[in-house]
């Protein structure tokens, strides 16, 4: 099978998962989408911590999937996420080429493809990490092996680009500095100048226009302060067992692998003429580079240990285990124990990524396909209870059932989570239950949250003794009307 066979193949059982489920935060962020279509103004009409970039991503797509209904609206705009993992791809097929040989640029996008495939990453919802790790892969592509000031501007833009999704797409700037250092002398300052101008421009004039729509402190104040002081760590220790010993084989194999291949090239005296590996200096920082990207974009999922959060190291990973297991140029003529032991082991490590991922795609499909369903469903529910206009609060924190309802809230927050109860403190909120501020209340499961657990008591007593239950409530999400 060739190449772009295989590429097309893993593309479309990563699209298997469009039928995942709606996450918590693609119910804020959907729903977020749709106050903006209404005129609403994120971080200051409506809390939220992530950078704009989600939001009019959705509202675009939104406008353009009104006609179709929910369910086909959100596996329409999830292929969005398929087509960014597609175009990442792409992206590390030139880089493992361009660093090594097209055999290891192939084996990188094939490798990160099938980790896509891999359900637990949410790689192809709608997740921030997808559009900004492919913002982030082209921005290193655009320095891989020049140094030019237009090069170097690119790679800003791309990377100012993703950080317009995700915040930590900025920790991919070491790396790309070292790149840049790695090119022969000349305009590498200038080129790093560039960089830096090319990331910073796009937030200079993003800060310009919020200030303009009185919105510039509520910005810096929820993208910025709240996630270093206001959002609670959970620290690697609190990762399952299994998890982090998972992550330790998947880290250290492939950095061992990539790494003992790169100072082996970096101790030959001749190097194949079409290499990038041409001098032992530039060979040491392309590999520090890579190890560095990887360790930065995995270090915001050792504090809050969400797997999703991965997505931005993955494709990382894949390019190191792909440098590390791709076959040389030339092989030896000699077919001993070691030789066919390596050949074997390089075959199983290339083999496994590839099964795991296609092989867990077509066992949970089915099972993601039901739960969005069942949403959809209680979604149907609240909107027959929820009058057009009506005050409606979804606590504590499933948002997804405002856009499956088709309602806004008319609160500024679409969530109760403690990286927002210093802004919306629980007793105001609980002291509103019970003034019946709400025509609506929508409890969702684990009301008594672990964060606040008093507070959330009291918040659940008030709504029991201000409203009633609707009925024929299927127990997962409950309707109280007033």
């Amino acid at each position: 099978m060739s190449f772009w066979a295989l590429f097309t193949l893993l593309c479309a059982v990563c699209a298997l998962h469009i039928g995942a489920g709606l996450d918590r935060d693609e119910g804020a962020f959907l729903t977020i989408a749709q106050l903006t279509l209404h005129g609403r103004i994120p971080y200051r009409d409506v809390f939220d911590q992530k950078p704009p970039g989600i939001y009019y991503l959705l509202a675009a797509l939104l406008t353009l999937t009104r006609p179709l209904s929910l369910h086909a609206q959100i596996l329409v705009m999830r292929l969005a996420a398929v087509a960014a993992n597609a175009l990442s791809g792409v992206g590390l097929l030139r880089l493992g080429a361009r660093w090594s040989r097209p055999e290891a640029g192939r084996l990188a996008a094939l490798f990160w493809l099938a980790a896509c495939a891999i359900s637990v990453f949410g790689s192809n919802q709608l997740f921030t990490e997808p559009f900004a790790t492919v913002a982030t892969i082209w921005a290193v592509e655009r320095v891989a092996n020049r140094a030019t000031i237009r090069a170097g501007l690119e790679a800003g833009l791309l990377l100012a680009l993703g950080a317009f999704f995700k915040q930590t797409a900025v920790l991919a700037l070491p790396s790309l500095g070292l790149l840049i250092w790695s090119q022969p002398a000349g305009k590498r300052a200038y080129t790093f100048g560039a960089l830096l101008a090319g990331a910073g421009l796009p937030w200079l004039v993003l800060l310009g226009v919020y200030a303009l729509l009185g919105a510039a402190g509520a910005l810096v104040y929820q993208v910025v302060i709240v996630n270093l002081v206001g959002y609670p760590e959970a620290p690697v220790a609190s990762l399952p067992i299994f998890l982090t010993l998972t992550l330790g084989f998947l880290y250290c194999g492939p950095l061992a692998l990539a790494l003992l291949r790169l100072l082996a090239r970096a101790r030959q005296r001749r190097m194949q003429p079409h290499s990038v590996f041409s001098t032992r200096r530039k060979t040491i920082l392309i590999g520090t580079a890579l190890a560095l990207m990887l360790i930065l974009q995995t270090a915001p999922m050792l504090a809050h240990p969400y797997p999703h959060y991965l997505i931005q190291a993955l494709p990382w990973l894949a390019l190191l285990l792909a440098l590390g297991v791709a076959p040389e140029e030339k092989r030896s003529a000699e077919r001993g124990f070691l030789a066919w032991g390596g050949v074997a082991l390089r075959l199983t490590l290339t083999a496994l990524p590839l099964l795991i991922g296609v092989a867990t795609a077509l066992a949970s499909a089915p099972v993601e396909s039901a739960a969005l369903g069942a949403q959809l469903a209680r979604g149907a529910w609240i909107a027959a209870h929820t009058p057009v206009n009506a005050d409606l609060l979804i606590a504590p924190a499933e948002p997804e059932y405002y856009y499956l309802a088709g309602r806004l809230p008319t609160t500024p927050y679409v969530y109760l989570l403690p990286v927002n109860h210093a802004t919306y403190p629980l007793a105001n909120i609980t002291e509103e239950i019970r003034a019946r501020r709400f025509a609506v209340v929508v409890r969702g499961p684990n009301y008594v949250q672990n964060d606040s657990p008093q507070q959330y008591a009291a918040m659940e007593a008030a709504l029991n003794q201000s409203y009633y239950v609707a009925p024929g409530n299927d127990k997962t999400v409950i309707v109280y009307q007033r």
